[in-house]
C-alpha cells in the first residue's frame, strides 16, 4: 500500500487592515484613491478581494472594513493614514 502525500502551497493569509497600512505607508503622502488601493492590494494577495464578482462589491468591502477602523481616514474616495 502506497500512500501519497500531496503538499499544498498556501500562501499565507494576510490581513487586510494590515496590508492596506504597508501599502500607504509605501504611497507617496500617505494616501490612495480606494480602486487604486484595491489594485495595489490584489498584487500583494490575489486571495483576499477575490471572492467578489465586481471590482464595486470588493471597493465597497474594502471601504466599509477601513471605515470602522482608526488607523485609516476615509474622504471621499480616498484612503489615508489618520496618524
Amino acid at each position: 500500500m502506497v500512500v501519497e502525500k500531496v503538499e499544498k502551497i498556501v500562501e499565507p493569509k494576510m490581513k487586510l487592515k494590515k496590508l492596506c497600512k504597508q501599502i500607504l505607508n509605501q504611497a507617496p503622502g500617505e494616501s490612495l484613491k480606494l480602486k487604486q488601493l484595491k489594485v495595489l492590494i490584489e498584487q500583494h494577495s490575489s486571495s483576499i478581494l477575490s471572492d467578489f464578482s465586481s471590482k464595486r462589491e470588493a471597493v465597497a468591502y474594502l471601504k466599509q472594513k477601513l471605515t470602522g477602523s482608526r488607523k485609516f481616514c476615509i474622504e471621499g474616495k480616498t484612503v489615508r493614514l489618520a496618524f
